[in-house]
Order: C-alpha cells, then sequence, then structure tokens
C-alpha cells in the first residue's frame, strides 16, 4: 500500500533509527544479491524518516520504476547493532585476507544485517 499523507503514519513505525530500502525484488527480475544492490538510507527520527520516503517515492517516479520502498517495523537497538558490528568485525578479522577486505569494503551494508 502506497501511503500518500507521511505525517499520518504513527509515531510508532517511524521514530528511533530505521533502515530505509529502495529495492528491486529477484522475483521482480533483479539479477543477483538484490538487497546488496538496493539504496539504503538511515533514519533516527520521524522527520528523517518522511524526509527518506519522500526522496525514495521520487526516485520510483522517475527512475526506479518497479522497486518498492521497505522500513523496518522496529527502531534498531543501537546498543545491540554496535555490539553484534564489533563482534563480527572480529569474526572477520581472524578470517582470511580476502574476508577481511570484503567485510571493511562492504561497511555501507553491515547496518542492514542481522
Amino acid at each position: 500500500m502506497i501511503i500518500d499523507d507521511l505525517s499520518a503514519v504513527p509515531e510508532l513505525f517511524c521514530e528511533g533509527v530505521r533502515g530505509i530500502i529502495l529495492l528491486h525484488r529477484n522475483k521482480d527480475g533483479e539479477k543477483g544479491n538484490a538487497q546488496r544492490k538496493a539504496i539504503k538510507k538511515i533514519s533516527r527520527n520521524k522527520q528523517e524518516w518522511i524526509e527518506i520516503i519522500q526522496e525514495f517515492k521520487n526516485l520510483q517516479q522517475h527512475s526506479y520504476s518497479g522497486h518498492r520502498i521497505y522500513s523496518s517495523v522496529n527502531s534498531r537497538n543501537m546498543e545491540k547493532a554496535i555490539h553484534e558490528f564489533k563482534r563480527r568485525q572480529i569474526d572477520f578479522d581472524y578470517g582470511t585476507e580476502e574476508e577481511r577486505h570484503w567485510f571493511y569494503m562492504d561497511l555501507q551494508n553491515r547496518f542492514f544485517i542481522g
């Protein structure tokens, strides 16, 4: 469902830290890992959430038709997210050189995993 009046969205669904993704799904024709190719942003409050959703809606209309907008249902617990990032960082630091490089070259996606 497309929401036209973003100010009517309850605070529960847009407050706090949230990941927002503009994604073309594999079952809609995307090849490879669709989430890795998605446009991703992080909002910290309702105003940022509204601005990002409006930006993504504009992108959908002009150059990303077929893409869908997804927002995390629950606000991200930043303490848990930081802890999980550090745990994975240590795991990759003791992995192969290729794994370690992949982890650090893909930092943008770390918030959206796990």
